[in-house]
């Protein structure tokens, strides 16, 4: 019934849908199944709503502290009233920005607060990286200036500015800026290699990163060119996949294309699934299953990888 709350396994959901079909429901909510450039095409209108004004926010204002604002919206929850369907709804949001903005990495989970004013939220969001009595978000601007100026570096590095030397030369360039950071294999060692802080000039170990620090960099850049592109997260390895101009996902793995000392390999340079698979990585087992979520598991509906995915490796054409 609409008003309980039915958890729904990411199993269970890839057993009773597919990428095939437009839209789901779960708790009520019609979402969609269809990933269309980022992950805010599956979510509902109203989660849209609060998904455009986080964008507007932090990655078009660019504003990296704690300010509270509001988002005037009809109807806020998902299927559940009360404190749960705010909840629910708002992990939905972050869920989706997180994914699409690894590069404003300071955003924790939101807070929000609900106004006098019925047809109106204020969403709070909490930081989290800062520090001092006022708040500290000197790691954010580097970031930013950091993306800045890759960004002005692969512009000039990339031979034209055609989708394939572009995607090219964001690969190249994370492959000779970034180390792998061989004493931050776990979280616990060092966060901040995981994330995109060093990757961009940031945090104690500028430069020196891991495979989720590589394919979250890839991702940020991939956003400054308006290339559409996902983290692809096998538990024990990240990579990205990116949409080339054939309208096809192949997949990119920087981490594994980076020499120590020496000019990057094209091994796993917009390669398809034929290619060769160590244990279970390249596998794309997740992606077969259709559907991933991995950050909570209570019900939360899960998100759609974007498809078609390439058999084989992507030729250019001449």
């Amino acid at each position: 019934p609409c008003s309980g709350h039915t958890h729904v396994s990411p199993t269970a959901t890839a057993a009773v849908s597919s990428a095939s079909e437009p839209s789901r429901t779960v708790d009520c909510v019609t979402r969609s199944n269809v990933f269309d450039g980022s992950y805010r095409s599956e979510l509902t209108e109203n989660e849209q709503a609060v998904y455009d004004a986080m964008v507007q926010h932090y990655v078009v204002e660019r504003k990296s502290n704690e300010e509270r604002f509001s988002v005037d919206i009809v109807s806020f929850g998902a299927g559940q009233p009360g404190f749960r369907g705010y909840n629910a709804t708002m992990k939905h949001v972050w869920e989706a920005f997180r994914l699409d903005y690894p590069e404003i990495f300071w955003v924790c989970f939101p807070h929000f607060s609900q106004l006098y004013d019925d047809n109106k939220q204020e969403i709070g969001i909490s930081p989290l990286f800062y520090s001092g009595e006022d708040g500290d978000y000197s790691e954010a601007e580097k970031v930013f200036s950091g993306i800045d100026e890759a960004e002005a570096a692969i512009k000039e590095m990339r031979k034209s500015d055609s989708r394939y030397d572009t995607v090219k030369a964001i690969h190249d360039y994370l492959c000779e800026k970034e180390s792998f950071d061989d004493d931050s294999y776990y979280v616990s060692d060092n966060a901040e290699a995981h994330s995109v802080i060093p990757a961009f000039g940031g945090g104690t170990r500028p430069y020196k990163v891991v495979c989720e620090g590589y394919a979250r960099a890839f991702k940020a850049l991939c956003n400054r060119f308006r290339i559409p592109s996902v983290t692809y997260d096998e538990y024990v390895h990240m990579w990205n996949l990116v949409q080339m101009d054939d309208g096809i996902w192949y997949g990119i793995d920087t981490t594994w294309d980076d020499v120590e000392n020496g000019s990057p390999r094209y091994t796993y340079f917009l390669f398809g699934k034929n290619i060769p698979k160590t244990g279970e990585i390249h596998s794309f087992q997740g992606i077969a299953a259709a559907t991933f979520s991995k950050t909570y598991d209570d019900g939360q509906p899960d998100f759609y990888y974007p498809s078609p995915i390439a058999e084989k490796k992507y030729i250019p054409s001449k």
